[in-house]
């Protein structure tokens, strides 16, 4: 859920507000602490614009095969604030990205 609302640009307390709810409780169903309603996952599911299937893993107990953006700390906060980036500065952080990690291997 996490991922599909970053996509969509949209803040925790805007998809509360579209649900109902606090930012307080979307940050429940986003870590899991709380179950989400089937009437729930619909909404957010038409809000964003994809299947309701897209939320769920094929096999329940399987973990991601790797980390993703959104599973490490401050991924999601990277993914915001690029974002917000003109495209002259995203294309110097993707450059300035694959030299780091090209020294780092």
């Amino acid at each position: 859920m996490r991922e599909e609302r970053v996509r969509a640009n949209k803040t925790q307390v805007q998809l509360g507000a579209h649900l109902g709810v606090t930012f307080q409780q979307v940050q429940k169903y986003e870590r899991g602490v709380n179950r989400i309603s089937a009437a729930t996952l619909h909404r957010i599911a038409e809000l964003f614009e994809v299947p309701m299937a897209s939320f769920f893993a094929e096999d329940p107990g399987e973990a991601p095969a790797s980390p993703t953006i959104f599973t490490v700390r401050g991924g999601e906060q990277l993914v915001t604030s690029f974002l917000k980036l003109t495209p002259e500065r995203q294309a110097i952080l993707v450059s300035l990205a694959k030299e780091l990690a090209n020294e780092a291997a």
